[in-house]
């Protein structure tokens, strides 16, 4: 009943161009931190009487809290179709490797490079995401691939951390290219090799949420 009354409510305004209310939007913490700022201010000069709340978590969790009705709209990795849910593509996450210069001999500083292989890093210190993370899960699909067993300095589940540990030449780490960019100072980006990689390093950040018989 309530959510009618809501859909109810939402079309009514709407029609009468007096969009108020709240929108409640799930999105990872990190990913947040670097798309939303930009992201709520355009929203806010076009909807200024609409307030955006921002709810933070993992990517399944964020499902679920989609599914339950406690968020409008989730900011996440979906599969391409979900029940119940419309799926639009937001953009593509591409995940490099970030390599701290002080670990590099000086001629293979320069940034820029793609790789396939990752053997010829097996003498290197790593610091890695969870394995329950996308990043986390690339990381330790390329470097299985490349068969060794990496020197593991830290494990996080968290990417400011992560890069923060990179940033101070601690291992490499794996992140996505958005995120990295976002979080780190361009001094810090200075002080790294970016390595690209040619296949299996990228993902769709999609927008979900629940088909109503009106969108508001």
């Amino acid at each position: 009943i309530y959510g009618n009354y809501q859909a109810m409510w939402n079309e009514f305004n709407d029609l009468t161009n007096n969009q108020r209310g709240k929108l409640l939007i799930g999105i990872n913490f990190t990913r947040s931190h670097a798309i939303m700022p930009d992201n709520i201010a355009a929203f806010q000069a076009a909807y200024p009487n609409i307030e955006v709340r921002l709810l933070e978590g993992t990517n399944e969790s964020l499902h679920k809290s989609l599914i339950n009705k406690d968020i409008d709209l989730a900011i996440a990795r979906f599969p391409e179709s979900l029940p119940g849910m419309e799926i639009r593509d937001f953009y593509k996450e591409e995940v490099i490797m970030l390599v701290p210069a002080q670990l590099l001999p000086e001629e293979k500083r320069e940034s820029g490079a793609f790789i396939s292989d990752l053997s010829e890093f097996s003498v290197y210190p790593f610091i890695l995401g969870s394995p329950y993370d996308i990043s986390g899960q690339i990381a330790r699909s390329m470097i299985s691939n490349a068969g060794f067993q990496p020197i593991v300095k830290a494990q996080s589940a968290n990417m400011e951390t992560l890069l923060s540990l990179c940033a101070k030449g601690i291992g490499i780490c794996f992140c996505p290219e958005s995120l990295a960019r976002a979080i780190l100072t361009k001094e810090q980006l200075n002080r790294m090799k970016i390595y690209h990689f040619s296949a299996g390093a990228s993902y769709h950040i999609r927008f979900g949420y629940r088909k109503e018989s009106y969108q508001w």
